[in-house]
C-alpha cells in the first residue's frame, strides 16, 4: 500500500507550549493524481498549518507543515500527543501516525531532549562513594564534614520563641532544648545557628525527624512539627541562616527573609569557599550531637522551600538520614554544583543563565537522588502545581522515568506527589504535604 514518508521528524525534540516545530514529508510512490494530506491530533494539544497537496510531478519532493503546541496556561508537566496525517486521492489512503512530546518549560525540554535518565556522573554503583566524597570535599571546602558533637551553647528546658512559633503553642511535649552551633566564615563572621530539640510525650518511635525551614516565609512550620510529635516522632527543628534565629558579626552579610540568597549577593561565596557549608554545618553537628547523647534508631528529614532543597543535599552526603520528604522545594535546577568548572556564585537556586541552570541539572539533580537513596534509603517529594514560589517543571517527567532508574541503581526508593488542588497553593507544609510526609515516615 502506498504510504507517506517523514523526512524531518518533529519527535526528535519536545515542543514547548506556545512554540512551533516544522516537519517535512513526501510520498513514497508516484500517485495516480493529486494527493491531499490533512492533519489532526488525538488530544487537540496542537494546531497545524494548511494541508499539503502532492502531484504526480512533485510527489517525492518534501513539503513542510508546522505544528504549534497550544499554551493552555496550566502547569501540567510533559504530555504526549499523537499526530495523524490523513491522505486522500491519487491512490493514497493509509494514515501515518507518530507521537510527539509537549512540555511546559525549558527544563522539561532539556531533560526530554537529552534523555539523561541515568545521571551525569553515576553510571555504576561504585561511583556513589566516589561522588559523595567529591561532593563533601566541595561543600566543606576540603575540610570534611564536622565531627564535633558539642554545641556552643545548650539550654535545656527552653521556653520561648523558636522559629515561627512559641514553645507554648506545642502540645504533647516532654521538653524542648535549644542548641546553638556557631559557624565562622572565611571573613571571621560568626553565624549562630539555632536548632530546637523537641521531645514528644506521645508513645515514642525512637526516631528523630529533622525539620528544616527555608527562606523564612513558608507557612505551617508549627503544623508540621505538631503532626510529627502527635505521631511519636521527636523533632530537631532547624533552618537555613535566615530570619528568626541567626546573628552575624560580619556587617556586610545580612540576614532576612532571603538570607539564603544573600550569602551570594553579599560576596560570602568565593571560588575557594562554598557558602553551602554555612547551611549544612549545624545540620551535621545536630546529628553528631544526637548520636553522642541519645539512642535514636533512625533519622528522618523533611524540609520546605530552600529547606527542601537542602534536605536533599543533607541526605545525599550523610547516610544517617534514611528517609526524607522534600516539600515545595524541588525545582530541578536548584541545588549545589560541586565541580570546579561550575564553582560560581550562583550555584544555589536558579541563579545564572539557562545554560548555567542546565549544567547544574546535569551534574547535580540525579546525582543527589542516587546518593540520597543509596543503601536502600527513601526520598519523596511533594509539590502543588499552583504554588508559584517554586516555579513550574515536570513532576510527571520524574514520576515516570526516575523512580525505576533509582531503584535499579541503588535499591532505594524515589517517589513524588503532585497536588493539583488550587486550595493547597500556599507555599509551605500544606495539609496534603503533611499527610504524605506522615505516610512516608510511618511506612514499615
Amino acid at each position: 500500500m502506498k504510504k507517506i514518508s517523514i523526512f524531518v521528524n518533529p519527535n526528535v525534540k519536545p515542543i514547548l507550549k506556545g512554540s512551533s516545530r516544522a516537519f517535512a514529508m513526501a510520498l513514497d510512490e508516484a500517485p495516480s493524481g493529486d494527493v491531499t494530506v490533512s492533519f489532526s491530533s488525538a488530544n487537540s494539544f496542537v494546531t497545524f498549518g494548511a494541508s499539503l497537496t502532492f502531484t504526480t510531478g512533485n510527489y517525492n519532493i518534501p513539503q513542510t507543515v508546522t505544528i504549534t503546541a497550544i499554551d493552555n496556561a496550566t502547569p501540567e508537566g510533559y504530555k504526549e500527543e499523537t499526530i495523524i496525517c490523513t491522505p486522500s486521492g491519487g491512490g493514497y489512503s493509509k494514515e501515518l501516525r507518530f507521537k510527539i512530546n509537549i512540555c511546559d518549560a525549558y527544563i522539561d525540554y532539556e531533560l526530554l531532549r537529552r534523555k539523561q535518565w541515568y545521571g551525569t556522573h553515576i553510571r555504576q554503583l561504585s561511583d556513589i562513594d566516589t561522588l559523595r566524597s567529591s561532593m563533601i570535599d566541595y561543600l566543606f571546602n576540603g575540610n570534611g564534614m564536622p565531627t564535633n558533637a558539642v554545641p556552643d551553647s545548650l539550654v535545656s528546658g527552653y521556653t520561648g520563641v523558636c522559629g515561627q512559633f512559641n514553645t507554648s503553642a506545642l502540645t504533647g511535649v516532654t521538653r524542648v532544648d535549644s542548641l546553638t552551633f556557631n559557624f565562622t566564615d572565611w571573613r571571621a563572621g560568626v553565624w549562630a545557628s539555632k536548632v530546637y530539640h523537641i521531645i514528644t510525650s506521645s508513645t515514642q518511635k525512637n526516631i528523630l525527624v529533622m525539620v528544616m525551614g527555608g527562606h523564612g516565609s513558608e507557612l505551617y512550620h508549627l503544623n508540621c512539627v505538631q503532626d510529627l510529635l502527635n505521631n511519636g516522632f521527636d523533632v530537631a527543628y532547624c533552618f537555613l541562616p535566615v530570619t528568626f534565629q541567626n546573628t552575624t558579626t560580619s556587617p556586610s552579610i545580612r540576614t532576612g527573609v532571603n538570607g539564603h540568597n544573600d550569602i551570594e549577593e553579599q560576596g560570602l561565596e568565593t571560588p575557594s569557599f562554598s557558602g553551602m557549608e554555612l547551611f549544612l554545618y549545624d545540620k551535621i553537628m545536630t546529628l553528631n550531637y544526637m548520636d553522642a547523647n541519645y539512642s535514636y534508631i533512625s533519622y528522618y528529614g523533611t524540609g520546605c522551600s530552600g529547606g527542601g532543597n537542602m534536605m536533599k543535599t543533607v541526605q545525599a552526603i550523610d547516610t544517617r538520614i534514611i528517609r526524607a520528604v522534600s516539600v515545595r522545594g524541588y525545582q530541578a535546577y536548584s541545588g549545589v554544583a560541586w565541580e570546579a568548572g561550575q564553582d560560581f556564585a550562583s550555584d544555589y537556586e536558579q541563579g545564572g543563565s539557562i545554560d548555567t541552570q542546565q549544567s547544574i541539572i546535569d551534574s547535580n539533580y540525579y546525582d543527589h537522588i542516587y546518593l540520597g537513596t543509596s543503601g536502600g534509603r527513601r526520598h519523596y517529594a511533594t509539590h502543588n502545581v499552583f504554588d508559584t514560589v517554586t516555579g513550574t517543571f515536570s513532576f510527571n517527567l520524574y514520576k515516570d522515568f526516575l523512580p525505576p532508574k533509582v531503584h535499579a541503581m541503588t535499591g532505594g526508593t524515589f517517589g513524588l506527589f503532585l497536588d493539583t488542588d488550587p486550595s493547597g497553593s500556599t507555599h509551605g507544609w500544606n495539609i496534603l504535604d503533611r499527610q504524605k510526609m506522615i505516610e512516608q515516615f510511618l511506612l514499615p
